[in-house]
């Protein structure tokens, strides 16, 4: 599916008795800009089974550009070839590779050149749909001077790809190489922009953008132990509820097989999960993260939002890469009938 707005433009004639001389359509496509600060190298291997202390041998691997936000923009991009652009810094020791895996992809990453290598991990499928992973973070090595010349860099670069965009899908870590206020500057730009913001990232960092009015996200989206490291309590939905009201916002909580729940300004919603066959739960969060907020800017339509939330998590989770589906055609009215649901 193509997400277009089509304005027509009616030039009109004075001498042809204010008849319609000439008709000019623009068409501007979706785009949305999606924020990675942990660009990842993601190498996936596939065993029959896997055990500790012995040699585990396998030929079927691959490798991907991954991160929260480069995963949720493979899905975006499968929903609408081009919807999404990436921003991320990008270490310069094996930027080349990562770079080369995006662009097979297809996806289209601008980036900000830092010292060291972009960070590695590991995942680890074996038989039943167990998915274990590694993650290896690189070190943040560098001088107050150059870390803060890093940051301008990044903050101008963002400011000038949020302008062309709709809305901004943040999500992922932030490496020690950032100040610990980058997130609220971040929400703060494209806030003071008119974009809509998706933020899917927990603990400090979500609440220092929660703290400050001009940079309040639009949907939190994140999972439930995120949820609790942010916002310590048991009771979830009435916890988001209070939350969704004080931010005049929305919380999103995904909890793997359990049912999704969500609370918009505070009107909760409940949204089953699938009935499926995981082979691999890598970015099932990021994907619900794309399809989520695709919906959103497509119809508007928040319950239908977190139905292809749901279904781009369910693809995602039946596919051994990271962010893809083997079936990008979504249709709300199988899940509202509930033969999709667990």
């Amino acid at each position: 599916m193509v997400s277009v707005k089509i304005v027509f433009i009616i030039f009109f004639s004075q001498f042809i008795n204010w008849k319609i001389s000439k008709i000019k359509v623009i068409i501007y496509y979706m785009k949305i800009l999606c924020l990675c600060l942990s660009a990842t190298i993601q190498r996936t291997l596939c065993f029959e089974s896997f055990e500790k202390g012995i040699v585990n041998r396998t030929s079927v691997f691959r490798e991907d550009a991954s991160g929260k936000a480069l995963n949720a923009a493979r899905v975006l991009n499968q929903f609408e070839s081009g919807s999404a652009k990436v921003l991320c810094p990008v270490g310069k020791e094996n930027a080349g590779r990562f770079l080369d895996l995006a662009a097979r992809d297809k996806i289209d990453v601008s980036y900000v050149s830092v010292p060291g290598n972009v960070r590695e991990c590991w995942t680890i499928l074996s038989a039943g749909g167990s998915t274990t992973e590694v993650i290896a973070d690189e070190r943040a090595d560098v001088s107050q001077e150059l870390s803060e010349q890093i940051e301008s860099s990044l903050l101008l670069q963002f400011s000038s790809e949020i302008e062309k965009c709709d809305a901004l899908l943040f999500a992922g870590s932030t490496p020690k190489l950032f100040r610990s206020d980058i997130n609220k500057k971040i929400c703060s730009i494209a806030k003071s922009a008119g974009k809509i913001v998706l933020a899917d990232f927990c603990g400090a960092a979500l609440r220092s953008v929660l703290e400050e009015k001009s940079a309040v996200p639009d949907f939190v989206k994140i999972n439930e132990e995120e949820l609790s490291k942010s916002f310590p309590g048991e009771n979830i939905a009435g916890k988001i509820n209070v939350l969704s009201i004080k931010y005049g916002n929305s919380f999103i909580i995904t909890r793997g097989e359990e049912k999704t729940i969500a609370s918009l300004r505070g009107k909760d919603f409940e949204c089953e999960t699938e009935k499926i066959v995981p082979v691999n739960t890598t970015a099932c969060g990021d994907s619900f993260d794309a399809g989520f907020l695709y919906e959103m800017l497509l119809s508007g339509d928040f319950e239908k939002a977190l139905l292809r939330g749901t279904f781009a998590a369910s693809r995602n989770a039946e596919s051994v890469v990271p962010g893809k589906m083997e079936v990008a055609a979504f249709d709300a009215s199988i899940y509202l009938n509930g033969s999709k649901y667990r």
